[in-house]
């Protein structure tokens, strides 16, 4: 599933990420136009898009499918070891609100 360039993938993530569904592509896709970084402790951070930017990136040429597949995706990035922990498709629930609370 996840080519050679796999270094800022932990191992926790890649194994998370095949489970999930969640392409490389994606994730790199959220890393260059998240507009969202919120700390979320244990020198990490969580970074999606908005409405606004998924809204920008289909205006911009992107495929609406493509789009749609970064809808509610959180990327986990560790500073520390500066690599990516783990990524989900967070809920707007009660156990997402550490992802999204700055907003």
């Amino acid at each position: 599933m996840f080519g050679k360039h796999t270094g800022f993938l932990s191992a926790h993530a890649l194994k998370r990420c095949g489970a999930r569904g969640i392409r490389e592509k994606m994730i790199v896709r959220v890393l260059d136009h998240c507009d969202r970084d919120i700390s979320i402790g244990d020198n990490c951070r969580a970074f999606s898009l908005s409405a606004s930017a998924l809204t920008g990136l289909k205006q911009g040429g992107m495929a609406a499918d493509e789009v749609e597949g970064l809808r509610r995706l959180v990327i986990v990035w560790s500073d520390r070891t500066a690599c990516v922990v783990t990524a989900f498709r967070a809920d707007r629930g009660r156990r997402a609100h550490r992802y999204f609370r700055q907003y």
